[in-house]
């Protein structure tokens, strides 16, 4: 269980130190001190300084891996420390003293188990696809000079070849110069040595660049996803928005191979070129003829594969959602007898998709086919030109010898082939390109929490909604109407009222998903817009309408990401009126669960879901019809529990027994509260809330 520091300045110097090695600015929020809970304060920090910080557990000799730099915590006192990685090894580095020592078997006895690794978040500031791997490699530049170092080298090396095929050929087989020959070949040997080593070493640098650019670009990137506002999740149905998350992937690998590749091709037909006008200009200007020719036929492939290329994308993104929602809703079309129907609609789609994917691959095609055809082009020419220079030559008037010759089609040939390959990798990019115009969306996207966003320190429970006015579109119809809700700590408040009211949506509201139209929602007299959300909704236990359990155990399921013991788990199940239910499974505490909690009753999943709300020790608890599925007795529990806790409680329910105990009922019809009071001031008044229970009670 987490504790509670007394000087925070301890904590911000830890998180500071274990930063210092990323060049990470590490930004001290206001009034940390008032959130007590250290997992809270350590939050706070990192969003402060746009940062995610991940729970992780030290396992057995983890100081003998490098796991980058952590925050760890020492002792029953968790005071925070450094875990920092030297040329020696770890180290625990005391943020107060500067005090360094060595991890080891004696030391790590006062490390507790536990420890938060930090990682970056997008900046707000990107937008643009090129950005991206260059934030994401800013620490590993070295790398990519040592890569493209290598290139060079690999690249200087290569070239040796047709300058020594030329030696060999001109000097010294016709001189018999049998040490030459030897000399030559030796050299040669030693090149190739040389020049694979420089490739392993090229390729190991290039795969540690990569895979670091990757992960990083990745991991900010779906960060940024995660903190997205929920309105930007309606603009696309759920197929095409996978779609578009999993561009994100694939664009990251594809940029940096891709990148890396281009580059040194790139490189490396650009000095064999110059090389061709060195041995013979005439024969050099033929090649470059054939190299504009290459490129003006990507240029021409690209703009249209790239017009293509993205028709085809948007039609696969809506594809992927149309049969997203044929699966989601198989036994509906079968009872609607739409098989037939939805068939066609499938073939219509899937045609007119395939049709634009044919467009893109004869263009690709017809690039493919021209890059194939223009080295061979190319030496049919260089050897009915050069021929006749060599005839030339023979005969005193041309000073094209025969190794000048061979050494010039050595060059040419990795020239040509080296062109070809950047322009393959032209086309490839136009691909990576169109994803992108998908995945911009995602990047220009809204974030939930502002970078200005305050702390709400720790909530009493007060909640507010002041001339609350709500709706979905601008042009849509009006869903809340001047909503007014006063909410004292530890009361129990119950929202009421037909299907469609607007009941949801005020949950919705408090929870921060959506942002009122006009109006206010107040926690603690403070404006939910300004506040750090992530901070207000730890403090909140919701067991919202569409929640459901997750595959694994009841611990699991409870605990969630909650750092909490087995004790907490217990008490919660309890105060749900779950742990009897857990003491008579075959596993107890560590039954298994399936997905969407098919093995066990509506009742048992409700309380599940209670429990998990509970195990957090929230000042606010949201119920949106939490406890449809209990029974009168387990009712009473889950009741009585609610009120030892002194847990601010507001509550959906349909039905209305549920909540005679309630001591505010808001009762909303058409969008505004057409009544409130408590249940007997509700029932005197003979108004829409006593219909609707007289309706349940005859019922």
């Amino acid at each position: 269980m987490s504790v509670a520091i007394s000087n925070s300045s301890a904590l911000v110097d830890a998180i500071t130190i274990v930063n210092r090695t990323t060049r990470r600015k590490i930004q001290t929020p206001e009034s940390i001190d008032d959130l007590g809970e250290i997992n809270l304060q350590i939050g706070r920090i990192a969003r402060a300084s746009g940062l995610r910080v991940r729970n992780v557990l030290l396992s057995d000799n983890w100081w003998n891996e490098d796991s980058g730099p952590m925050l760890g915590f020492l002792d029953e006192q968790r005071y925070p420390v450094a875990l920092v990685r030297s040329r020696r090894g770890y180290q625990i580095i005391d943020p107060s003293s500067g005090r360094k020592i060595p991890v080891d078997e004696e030391s790590v006895q006062h490390l507790s188990v536990d420890a938060r690794v930090f990682a970056d978040s997008l900046p707000t500031d990107i937008a643009q696809l090129s950005q991206i791997p260059l934030w994401a490699a800013k620490e590993v530049w070295p790398d990519i000079g040592f890569v493209v170092t290598l290139a060079l080298l690999t690249t200087l090396i290569g070239m040796l070849v047709p300058q020594a095929t030329a030696v060999l050929v001109d000097t010294a087989i016709p001189e018999a110069n049998l040490r030459m020959v030897l000399e030559i070949g030796l050299g040669l040997v030693a090149a190739a040595f040389g020049v694979a080593l420089l490739s392993i070493a090229q390729g190991i640098a290039t795969v540690r660049f990569s895979i670091w650019v990757n992960a990083k670009a990745q991991h900010a990137i779906f960060c940024h996803v995660l903190l997205l506002t929920a309105p930007f999740f309606r603009r696309f149905s759920g197929g095409d928005l996978l779609d578009r998350l999993m561009a994100i992937s694939q664009v990251s690998q594809e940029f940096n191979s891709t990148s890396i590749r281009s580059l040194l091709v790139g490189l490396t037909a650009s000095l064999n070129m110059g090389l061709l006008f060195y041995y013979d200009s005439r024969l050099a200007l033929i090649v470059l003829s054939l190299g504009l020719i290459v490129l003006a036929a990507t240029v021409l492939g690209f703009f249209s594969i790239h017009k293509h290329q993205r028709e085809l994308l948007d039609l696969q993104g809506s594809f992927k959602g149309f049969v997203f929602e044929i699966t989601s809703a198989v036994g509906k079309i079968r009872l609607a007898g739409a098989a037939d129907r939805i068939l066609k609609l499938w073939l219509q789609r899937y045609a007119k998709q395939v049709g634009v994917g044919l467009s893109v691959q004869q263009t690709e095609d017809s690039v493919d086919t021209l890059n194939f055809s223009v080295p061979l082009a190319g030496l049919i020419l260089v050897y009915a030109v050069g021929g006749q220079a060599l005839i030339e030559d023979g005969a005193g008037t041309s000073g094209l010898s025969l190794g000048i010759f061979l050494a010039f089609t050595t060059a040419m040939t990795t020239f040509l082939l080296g062109l070809t390959s950047l322009s393959r990798t032209t086309i490839e990019m136009l691909e990576m390109l169109a994803k992108f115009e998908r995945i911009k969306p995602i990047l220009s996207a809204e974030r939930e929490t502002k970078a200005h966003a305050v702390s709400p320190g720790i909530l009493e429970g007060r909640v507010s909604l002041r001339d609350v006015e709500f709706q979905y579109d601008a042009k849509g119809p009006v869903i809340l109407k001047k909503i007014n809700i006063e909410i004292e700590p530890g009361e129990f408040a119950a929202l009421v009222g037909p299907s469609g009211c607007g009941k949801s949506t005020i949950f919705r509201l408090l929870v921060g998903f959506e942002h009122p139209t006009e109006g206010e929602v107040l926690f603690d007299d403070q404006d939910l817009t300004q506040l750090d959300l992530g901070a207000v909704r730890s403090q909140l236990g919701c067991v919202l309408q569409s929640a459901e359990v997750t595959a694994g155990s009841i611990i699991e399921n409870i605990a969630g990401s909650s750092k909490v013991g087995i004790d907490e788990v217990w008490r919660a199940a309890g105060d749900a009126g779950l742990s009897e239910d857990i003491e008579q499974m075959p596993m107890g505490i560590h039954t298994m669960i399936s997905e969407g909690g098919g093995n066990i009753s509506g009742g048992q999943k409700q309380r599940l879901l209670i429990a998990r709300a509970l195990v957090k020790n929230p000042r606010i608890l949201l119920l949106d019809e939490a406890t449809s599925a209990l029974d009168n007795n387990t009712q009473a529990i889950v009741t009585a529990s609610l009120k030892q806790r002194n847990v601010t409680r507001i509550a959906i329910a349909h039905r209305l027994s549920t909540i005679q105990d309630a001591d505010r009922i808001f009762v909303l019809e058409n969008g505004a509260i057409c009544e409130s009071g408590t249940f007997e001031d509700l029932m005197r008044k003979d108004g829409l809330f006593a219909s609707m229970m007289s309706k349940q009670q005859a019922g």
